[in-house]
């Protein structure tokens, strides 16, 4: 990143150093003032705090033009799904970015496509102008991909001579469980966006007030959803006020899923 801090006897500083005050010619004070003992300039790679370090060790590379490619090859892209049936993985392969990337660009080309069909105005006017300053006219991406921030401790494993040494190495383990964490978050985020755009859930309400208010009670009663406390028991079931059980409609199921737990992975500990 090109940023270092003057290391004193009397502690740190957060002014970057100049180029001048670095140079051998230049005699170094420190940060307790003139008198002190001269300090030392280092780089802020052994400084780096936990939110400014890059735990794939430079393994992840700039988005630059992942996030700027062309409006034409966007429309190229919505284009090849749905007159030529391109698959998401397809158009990300080919394009060189991620399927998330895919699904959002393929996504708002319908939601364009909608409201031109319901007789919007739609202005570009601003988006060209935004996109000639930025240089969004990029024809493939750098190859993005998801890589886990996996940083490696020594393991010593006491094995006989007659045990056989499975031992995967550093890089073909990151490449492997990279994989399995990007199968994950293409779930989820094709799972959110689904529902953020009424294609899952339709009957379920969005609108959130900051007024916690019961709802009215429907005419013909209310609809239950039970829950069977056994673990291992029967699935959740719709119970409805004339005492009708069936299953669950497509909206209440995806409430349900919403309401579960998604565990996360822990910060790695140094």
């Amino acid at each position: 990143m090109g940023c270092f801090t003057r290391v004193a006897t009397h502690g740190y500083s957060s002014e970057p150093s100049s180029p001048e005050s670095s140079s051998p010619e230049t005699k170094d004070e420190g940060t307790a003032g003139k008198g002190a003992p001269p300090g030392e300039t280092i780089s802020t790679d052994r400084l780096q705090n936990w939110w400014c370090l890059d735990l794939t060790f430079g393994r992840k590379k700039e988005a630059y033009e992942d996030c700027r490619l062309g409006e034409d090859i966007k429309d190229e892209m919505y284009l090849r799904h749905t007159k030529e049936n391109w698959t998401v993985e397809r158009l990300a392969e080919y394009y060189r970015i991620r399927q998330q990337r895919v699904m959002a660009i393929i996504t708002l080309r319908e939601m364009r496509e909608e409201d031109a069909k319901n007789g919007f105005e739609l202005d570009y006017g601003f988006e060209n102008y935004a996109n000639k300053e930025t240089g969004t006219n990029k024809r493939r991406g750098s190859g993005e991909a998801h890589v886990k921030a996996m940083p490696s401790q020594p393991r010593y494993v006491f094995l006989s001579e007659e045990e056989k040494n499975d031992y995967v190495d550093i890089e073909t383990r990151l490449l492997q469980d990279s994989a399995l964490e990007e199968e994950k978050l293409v779930a989820e985020f094709k799972e959110r966006l689904e529902f953020n755009t009424f294609k899952r859930g339709k009957d379920l309400e969005r609108r959130v007030s900051r007024h916690k208010t019961a709802p009215r009670r429907p005419k013909e009663g209310w609809t239950f959803v039970v829950k069977p406390l056994d673990a291992n028991g029967a699935e959740p079931f719709a119970v409805e006020p004339s005492g009708k059980r069936r299953d669950l409609t497509e909206s209440e199921q995806v409430f349900q899923d919403r309401q579960k737990g998604r565990p996360r992975p822990k910060i790695p500990k140094f």
